[in-house]
């Protein structure tokens, strides 16, 4: 897979007369994929090349000051995107610029004249351009002048509602990661850097890797305690996940933490990065009044987990 910096005017010769998708994509959910398989068809049928138009940051991230809620990282997009059979991803840079750009100018200079584009393939919720004006009305009134054919894909629904990234993100802001995943169709992940703890899990028998993820943009979910996957080295090791600001007893903190317990055998190094998959929620993040009251609540949700893998 090819990987672009799409520009205004410049001309890409190579992907010249490609089938293409446009969109954020946060998240790349089961609907996100409804359309990437149907432009690998179409591609496939006529022997063209399959390409997917995304931006960085997301429009949101510029858009709303406040946002935190950003389900994949441009380098978690393009090792999901790896895993298809595409040709090509053109990264757009979003900007408080392009924010004001018309609709139809934005399809003008940012998709045709780079691309030229024979068949565009978009969700039937498709907006763009300034405001968000542009949407499949648009694109259909303009495809003729700009020779391109538009393929609409209906929405994909899950218990009678449409699959969107605004819908998960709601669903792991209250911590349920099991249906998000299921509307993902894979586990929500996080990765960051292992850093230096207080020590306390050592001492009470449940030594923890501190994990510190650097896109502050990035949603974590909801303070608790979940059952995880830990990814080190290509292997996978179940793990007890805790996010919550008062990870320890009679510490104050505002900050949150996330502290990851691996279970059974575990390797025998500390690992300069972890990436930790969401597999399930087991409870709320509480305070506890003795170390040992602690101990007996970790002990409980270690063999919780225990009697969900076996």
């Amino acid at each position: 897979m090819q990987i672009y910096p799409i520009r205004a005017h410049q001309h890409y010769p190579e992907i010249e007369g490609a089938i293409i998708t446009i969109g954020s994509f946060d998240g790349l959910h089961r609907g996100h994929q409804k359309i990437l398989r149907k432009g690998m068809e179409i591609a496939q049928k006529l022997k063209k090349p399959f390409g997917v138009i995304t931006f960085t940051p997301i429009p949101q991230m510029i858009i709303y000051k406040d946002f935190h809620f950003l389900l994949t990282t441009d380098e978690e997009k393009i090792k999901i995107l790896e895993g298809y059979p595409i040709d090509f991803l053109g990264f757009i840079k979003f900007t408080p610029n392009l924010k004001q750009v018309e609709p139809k100018s934005f399809i003008a200079n940012y998709i045709v004249n780079p691309i030229r584009p024979s068949v565009i393939v978009v969700g039937e919720d498709h907006q763009f351009g300034k405001e968000g004006k542009g949407n499949i009305s648009l694109l259909r009134k303009i495809s003729k002048e700009f020779n391109f054919e538009l393929v609409e894909v209906s929405a994909l629904k899950y218990h009678s509602a449409p699959i969107k990234s605004t819908r998960i993100r709601e669903l792991l802001i209250l911590g349920n990661v099991k249906r998000a995943n299921e509307l993902l169709g894979y586990p929500y992940a996080l990765t960051g850097k292992v850093i230096k703890g207080k020590g306390l899990g050592r001492k009470i028998g449940f030594p923890t890797l501190n994990l510190l993820v650097k896109e502050k943009m990035k949603l974590i979910p909801a303070d608790g305690v979940y059952h995880i996957n830990a990814l080190i080295e290509h292997k996978r090791y179940n793990g007890l996940l805790y996010i919550g600001s008062a990870p320890t007893i009679n510490i104050p903190t505002t900050q949150r933490t996330i502290e990851v317990h691996l279970l059974g055998i575990v390797p025998n190094f500390q690992p300069k990065t972890l990436t930790v998959e969401f597999l399930s929620w087991l409870r709320p993040e509480r305070k506890f009044s003795t170390i040992e009251e602690l101990r007996q609540q970790i002990t409980t949700d270690v063999k919780k987990i225990e009697r969900q893998i076996k």
